[in-house]
């Protein structure tokens, strides 16, 4: 059970990583539309938009990923589970616990080379050709910031859903 102090911070970090993903998402687009608008409309394009808005894109999106994992909105193969347990709820809810651990041990996984990404991009600063003010190294340390908070939201969500099996089997006990 989370403590109340536990839910205000991810209540406020789940806050914050929804309004950056959302004004990311505002900021690439508007860029893709400056960029359509000056290539094919006024046929002048402009050196580097193209990329300065993949970097956008890429950051956001990183942040998005964090975002999809707390609000368990990510793409997900649904056929097994809306076919055998859609009238179980103990066994969708198992199901959940058991995709979100399996998850969360993935990335445990992947974790070194996470850090050792990120260590790199810190030590060998890599710029930009086109935007040269930009450090491209900042993505990759921004991508693996989103990947610790995607792990740590699958640990909350599987925190989420293993008390949620604890309670459903308690009342089904109860009940016998």
């Amino acid at each position: 059970m989370k403590t109340d102090m536990a839910k205000r911070l991810l209540g406020k970090l789940h806050s914050v990583e929804f309004t950056l993903a959302a004004v990311g998402l505002v900021l690439t687009n508007i860029l893709m539309f400056i960029q359509v608008l000056n290539r094919y409309w006024l046929r002048l394009p402009m050196v580097g938009l193209g990329d300065l808005t993949l970097y956008f894109f890429i950051m956001f999106m990183s942040i998005g990923a964090a975002v999809a994992t707390w609000s368990e909105t990510h793409v997900a193969v649904d056929a097994f589970r809306d076919r055998f347990l859609s009238k179980r709820p103990l066994g969708l809810e198992v199901h959940h616990l058991a995709m979100t651990v399996l998850a969360a041990i993935t990335f445990l996984f992947l974790l070194p080379h996470v850090v050792s990404f990120m260590a790199n991009a810190a030590a060998f600063p890599r710029w930009a050709t086109l935007v040269t003010w930009f450090n491209l190294s900042w993505l990759q340390i921004v991508w693996g910031i989103c990947m610790f908070l995607v792990l740590g939201h699958l640990i909350e969500v599987a925190v989420k859903h293993g008390s949620e099996v604890r309670r459903m089997r308690r009342a089904s006990e109860e009940e016998s």
